[in-house]
């Protein structure tokens, strides 16, 4: 009866654990605009990487077993055309002539359209190797191109798309340890293909779900700063590629309350290590 009444005990921690974790991740659900479908970049929403741990792979800069892994959040989407008319510290110009209202523009071939927005790039580093306990969150500001399958306005509920381009640089002083920071992406950038989908869900409210994905190339320069934890160390990582999905912008739940100590307990009960997604 003891053995039942912990495996009891188990489920409900299990099941309240379970309940608490998918309040984090919500999905994205967005306003109509009018013309049967919605504006993107999603307002409210973020492209997280739901699974995926990347790292700087460097081998020839980083000392042997050393790397940098990361996490990495795009959002806080705003309309912009780049370029030296764009927000301090976004790179890159906009193909096209975009409505400051709607982010978009017409595409280079019928049946397609341009979106441009500058954005923030959260990303969550770790230290590995010799750069064991080295963690740092940074925040860069992009600049971004991405290229739908649809018309202006087309109520079209699926279509495809395509990152054509993205890039930024660490604003000076940010960091510390990283005097000079920059991400390049997209096909432009990498020569691959950047692709993406959205699919749209009519729900309750005259609104929309969003689900939608990309999978985005990418490399990174980088310097180290005197004196920081990255002093001496310079390159250009390899092009890797990070699956990307929409979700409604996460709440941060402090540590200590109820959700953190509920996922605590598990990890313990359970006798292993908890691995959360860091958005």
């Amino acid at each position: 009866m003891r053995i039942l009444g912990m495996l009891r005990s188990l489920a409900l921690v299990l099941l309240l654990s379970i309940t608490a974790a998918s309040a984090l991740a919500q999905p994205c659900v967005l306003e109509d605009n009018g013309s049967g479908t919605v504006d993107l970049p999603p307002e409210g929403c973020g492209y997280l990487s739901p699974a995926d741990v990347h790292e700087f792979i460097d081998n020839s800069n980083l000392p042997p077993g050393t790397t940098i892994e990361f996490d990495i959040s795009h959002k806080n989407f705003v309309c912009s055309h780049g370029g030296p008319g764009g927000p301090t510290g976004y790179g890159g110009s906009c193909s096209a002539v975009i409505d400051p209202e709607t982010c978009e523009g017409p595409g280079p071939a019928v049946g397609q359209v341009v979106e441009c927005f500058s954005s923030d790039a959260v990303i969550s580093l770790q230290g590995t190797g010799a750069l064991a306990g080295y963690t740092e969150e940074l925040t860069i500001p992009l600049f971004t191109e991405v290229l739908s399958n649809r018309g202006l306005n087309d109520p079209n509920p699926s279509f495809g798309t395509e990152m054509t381009y993205l890039g930024g640089s660490l604003p000076p002083g940010a960091s510390a340890n990283f005097c000079n920071l920059r991400i390049l992406g997209g096909t432009d950038n990498t020569g691959n293909s950047n692709p993406g989908e959205v699919n749209l869900t009519p729900v309750p409210g005259g609104k929309f779900q969003l689900d939608s994905f990309f999978d985005v190339s990418y490399f990174m320069h980088y310097s180290g700063c005197p004196g920081g934890v990255l002093d001496g160390l310079n390159g250009v990582s390899d092009v890797q590629t990070v699956h990307v999905e929409a979700e409604a912008l996460p709440t941060a739940v402090p540590f200590g309350s109820p959700v953190t100590i509920v996922l605590l307990i598990v990890g313990a009960v359970a006798g292993s290590r908890l691995v959360g997604r860091r958005a």
